[in-house]
């Protein structure tokens, strides 16, 4: 079968952007450089302030405040969720004991020992 006399409308293959996957097909901006400094002065309750809500927001307060001028859009991540320090240990522990019932049962079944299931 041969598809030369098609009359397709378009070609099939070739550098184009998928919805699903798209290329930034008429976005080429460059990213730039950031080289220059902008600094100014406050007081001790607007610079907490400041890092306050660059915190809240969980973003650099540089960040935050290029956000505000419009120049960029912050990728907002979401926050990592605050674990007991404790749980975290428990649950390493059992992962641990995980693994050697695994090597034990894994090395058994190599040797061919019965493994009793009590």
């Amino acid at each position: 079968m041969s598809y030369a006399g098609a009359s397709d409308t378009g070609p099939c293959e070739g550098r184009q952007a998928s919805p699903s996957n798209p290329t930034g097909a008429g976005k080429t901006r460059a990213k730039e450089p950031l080289t220059e400094t902008f600094v100014f002065r406050c007081t001790a309750t607007e610079k907490a302030q400041l890092r306050a809500k660059a915190e809240a927001a969980g973003l650099p307060a540089a960040t935050l405040l290029r956000e505000a001028l419009g120049l960029t859009e912050a990728r907002r991540r979401k926050p990592v969720p605050r674990v007991d320090p404790a749980l975290v240990l428990a649950v390493g522990r059992i992962g641990g004991n995980l693994n050697q019932i695994a090597r034990w049962l894994n090395r058994a079944m190599q040797v061919g020992a019965p493994t009793s299931t009590a």
